[in-house]
């Protein structure tokens, strides 16, 4: 039978048990809230900065405190680890479960108090924080609304992470156990997505894979709910102190959700789990195999790949060696741990046997790609749209605003997701004909890169590719024509101009730069666009950018956008302004220049030749030779491209292969007649006549 035992008393008595936990709370909560904010204000005073914006100051600190999230999650561990621990011990278990209270109420008394130890003082602690915030600047409406919205996000992913602590310890019966359950639950569905993401991508030569592994999991465990929550958190936009956005709002109460379907999951298991589960390594022996069986799995193939990588890459033998070694030991450690006994290591040999002949057949199986991965190309009539991101199409990497989630990237997500081609021949033609050189195995001469390919199919489904593609296709030609393709690939034709708070103009040759007026900003970007609009893939082979764009956009610098030599009329209303660009931008103009040094290492040479023959100045396998001759210069100035174009802005898919073995230095006189040292260097193809004969460079 059991009593009506006070459910007050209960708390209380369970609150004496508890001190420890409660003093570490405190000290917690009071390092991270009125401690940091003392030190903060102390830095701050000391750099006597006049009319510093203490209102949004308050407003940060309130809002996106950094060290919030850290002792959350270290008191949601404490806390919940430090209210049921009792379950391990078998004594404890025998008496609580002796008292005349019903199970529910027990584990609501250890439940609360877990809440209780860490809510009132964090509260107190950043209350005291909100009270000198008003000595500082009075009350203020919008400091405590960023007050407010810290405690409920940080109660929130608490309470994900306090339920799934209690569940790792009501599921095991001793505090190793416990531990390992917590990391499995923590970490083991994006850690299992990321070993198969990562046996993809080595022997699937197409491979590609658009998501991102965090937000994709963010659900899976209170520890990834939190990093992700805190990044999108912190990176969000709320200068005008906005609050919670939706996206956000969604996301915490899903969350919420989570932990309340967990909170009824730890309420019955704990009114099932056995007493005489205190000792045990699983308090539930009918998942003690399966949970095994599924750390083994994730562990062998983790130890595949490792041992696959660190030896000579895609080796059979060595993969396989890893995913039978992972698995012997995994299944040794962990059938010892769960029977308390080294004899038992060797348990379930059957098991052993069927799961790891079952993983080689699998690795096996992607090794040689038995599942026609690389030779996947869907059909015409199930093609809704396309689209391409090709690499080296953009010579700098653009920055890319995403407007779901306020955040900037730099990666091909943007493109891939925002691109929708209906007109997709091209694309496809692309993609066919990869997709027969790779089952070929064979590839034409030529130079190539790599392109990602998205298929949107008629069915809803979207899928993924990577291709190696010829720089010399045609195709491509009518791909970035497309003005769908230019939307995409260049976002700044289709951002509103209201959003951009500064723009400024840089040359890329004297880095000199221009910041236009807000007044100036729309009627440039208007240019701009226009002949953004028709530029062609010819161009941007053949020539360099002369000078380059940034802008700020909500509060985020975006860079990368270039402006050419046929821009006429964007360098014309640049020119208006003050600013001039160059006409050939990266080449050498022989004029004024009064000497050219050329070096050529020996290397360059066939090693049969007998390099020593050569008649001109050797200093360390490298031959020089000076030429001042005006007509000699205009030669060797012809094709002559200058190196810091090469390190900023040469794409080897797009202008060709450098001479690593022939250095130029020219010497050229300014107009106040001071000598300025320009280097320069050669394509592969493109080695003067001179130089040729001089060195006596065999073709």
């Amino acid at each position: 039978m059991t009593s009506k035992v006070s459910f007050f008393n209960l708390i209380k008595e369970n609150l004496k048990q508890r001190i420890g936990t409660i003093a570490f709370s405190i000290l917690c909560c009071f390092i991270s809230w009125p401690l940091l904010l003392l030190i903060m204000l102390e830095n701050t005073k000391s750099y006597l900065i006049e009319n510093y914006d203490y209102q949004t100051f308050f407003y940060e600190f309130f809002y996106r405190n950094p060290t919030n999230i850290i002792i959350v999650s270290i008191l949601a561990v404490i806390c919940g680890m430090g209210g049921f621990f009792y379950l391990f011990s078998k004594k404890q278990v025998d008496f609580y479960h002796s008292l005349p209270v019903k199970r529910e109420k027990l584990f609501l008394v250890s439940y609360l108090n877990g809440i209780f130890i860490y809510f009132i003082p964090y509260v107190i602690c950043a209350g005291i924080s909100f009270v000198i915030s008003i000595s500082y600047i009075g009350f203020s409406g919008e400091v405590l609304k960023g007050f407010l919205m810290n405690l409920f996000i940080t109660g929130i992913f608490f309470l994900f992470l306090y339920e799934i602590v209690i569940l790792a310890v009501i599921l095991t019966g001793n505090k190793l156990s416990c531990f390992l359950m917590l990391g499995t639950l923590c970490f083991y569905m994006i850690a299992t997505k990321g070993i198969c993401i990562g046996y993809h991508d080595i022997f699937f030569d197409t491979f590609y894979y658009n998501g991102n592994l965090l937000a994709e999991n963010r659900l899976t465990s209170p520890v990834i709910a939190i990093l992700y929550g805190t990044i999108y958190w912190f990176n969000g936009v709320y200068d005008e102190f906005s609050g919670i956005d939706r996206p956000m709002m969604m996301f915490l109460l899903q969350c919420l959700g989570f932990a309340i379907f967990y909170g009824i999951l730890n309420v019955w298991l704990f009114k099932k789990r056995p007493s005489e589960a205190a000792g045990r390594s699983i308090a539930f022996p009918m998942i003690q195999d399966i949970y095994r069986i599924l750390l083994e799995i994730p562990f062998a193939l983790g130890c595949g790949i490792f041992f696959c990588c660190i030896t000579i890459r895609n080796n059979t033998a060595w993969l396989l060696f890893g995913i039978l070694f992972g698995l012997l030991v995994s299944h040794f450690l962990l059938e010892s741990l769960f029977h308390m006994d080294v004899k038992k290591a060797l348990s379930h040999k059957l098991q052993l046997v069927i799961t790891g002949g079952l993983l080689c057949l699998l690795a096996v199986s992607m090794r040689y790609d038995w599942w026609r991965y690389d030779a996947y190309l869907p059909k015409e009539n199930k093609i809704k749209s396309m689209a391409i991101s090709i690499n080296g199409m953009i010579e700098t990497d653009i920055v890319y605003y995403l407007e779901d989630t306020k955040e900037y990237s730099y990666s091909d997500q943007y493109i891939l997701e925002n691109m929708d081609i209906i007109d997709y021949e091209p694309i496809y033609e692309i993609a066919k004909k990869a997709v027969e050189a790779q089952n070929q195995k064979e590839r034409e001469e030529g130079t190539y890169t790599w392109c990602k390919i998205k298929y949107s199919l008629t069915n809803g489904k979207d899928v993924y590719r990577e291709y190696y593609i010829k720089r010399e296709d045609d195709l491509l030609t009518q791909i970035i024509n497309k003005p769908e393709y230019k939307n995409n690939v260049y976002q700044i034709l289709t951002l509103k101009d209201e959003y951009i708070d500064e723009l400024w103009v840089e040359n890329i040759e004297t880095e000199k730069s221009l910041l236009l007026e807000k007044e100036d900003i729309a009627q440039f970007l208007s240019i701009y666009r226009e002949e953004l609009n028709g530029l062609n893939f010819e161009e941007i082979k053949q020539t360099y950018p002369t000078a380059e764009i940034s802008f700020r956009y909500k509060n985020g610098r975006i860079r990368g956008y270039q402006i050419y030599p046929s821009f006429t009329e964007t360098r014309k209303y640049l020119k208006d302004l003050g600013f001039e660009t160059k006409d050939n931008p990266g080449s050498f103009d022989s004029e004024g220049i009064e000497s050219i040094t050329v070096k050529v290492e020996k290397w360059i040479y066939e090693e049969e030749a007998s390099y020593e023959k050569v008649d001109m100045g050797y200093d360390e396998n490298v031959f020089i030779k000076e030429y001042t001759d005006i007509e000699q210069i205009k030669e060797l100035c012809e094709n002559l491209q200058v190196l810091e174009y090469y390190y900023k802005y040469h794409n080897i898919f797009l202008k060709g292969v450098k001479n690593d073995y022939i250095y130029v230095i020219g010497k050229k006189r300014m107009k106040d007649g001071s000598l300025e040292q320009i280097e320069g260097y050669y394509l592969k193809e493109q080695i003067p006549n001179l130089i040729k004969e001089d060195f006596k460079i065999k073709e």
